[in-house]
This record gives structure tokens, sequence and C-alpha cells, in this order.
């Protein structure tokens, strides 16, 4: 049994009892299906950033249920014959320790990339960069590099 997270969208259009109907719909299909719901949250109306299906406002319900893998296709057939669903996302739920590692790769990132940045810029980056180089630092990187074309 593998944890899933399913993400709903109802419109707003429709009545409060729609709305709660569709909730129990979406529970009895995961039971039906012999799924075990661990976590429903409602997260509220929210305003869409693009309308979909001409809806631009609606409900979002977060439910947080075990299934079987078997299962999984017959659960998205009957989701996706639902008409009051305007969209969902089905996602299995990651691991806590998978999560943890992913966390720990990106601080290890930020860490170098402030390291990077808190680092003092020797000349060449200075100029690279834009900033503001003094010209007799510069004159003798122009004659240092020259020196060295000879040299070859």
């Amino acid at each position: 049994m593998k944890k899933y997270e399913i993400l709903y969208f109802v419109p707003a259009t429709l009545m409060a009892s729609d709305i709660v109907a569709a909730k129990k719909q979406v529970i009895s299909i995961i039971q039906k299906n012999k799924g075990t719901i661990i976590k429903e949250e409602d997260l509220g109306k929210k305003k869409l950033a693009f309308t979909i299906k001409r809806v631009r406002h609606g409900y979002f319900v977060l439910t947080i249920f075990e299934s079987a893998e078997e299962k999984l296709k017959q659960i998205i057939k009957e989701l996706n014959l639902m008409q009051n669903i305007t969209r969902y996302r089905l996602m299995v739920e990651k691991k806590p320790d998978i999560i943890k590692a992913q966390q720990t790769e990106n601080d290890i990132r930020k860490k170098d990339e402030q390291q990077k940045i808190a680092k003092p810029l020797d000349e060449t980056e200075k100029i690279k960069s834009g900033g503001k180089v003094d010209l007799k630092a510069l004159d003798l990187k122009i004659d240092e590099l020259l020196a060295e074309n000879d040299n070859i």
C-alpha cells in the first residue's frame, strides 16, 4: 500500500451542497477501491491565475489516502468521469527521508552560493562584473598577460 495525495478543484459556481457531495463522492471512490482515507483538508476558495473550463474561482480540497497500486488506475478512471471536479492532480506522497535528503542538497547549494557571494572579487572578476577597477592595477594585469604571450 502506497500513500497518495489528490488535490482537486471544485468550481465556486456550484452550491455548497454540491461541493460537499463532490467530496463525499471522491471519498467513496477511494473506499470502494479498497483505499483508506488518512486525511482530508479543505484548502478554501481560491482565485485561479487563468480560467479553466470557463471557471475562475473554486474550492481546493486535499485528500491523502493509501491504496494498492493495482487499484489506482480504477480510481483515476472514476475521477475522470466526475463532472463536479474541474481539475485534479494525483501524486505519490514522498517519504520524509527522501525530502530530508533533498533539503540537505539544497542547503549545500545555498551555502556554496553564499560563499561565492561573500568571497571578495579579484581585479579580473571586477572587470567581468562591470565593477570599477584601478587603472594602475589594470595596466599591470595587461603587462603580465602580454609578458606571458611573449614567453609562449
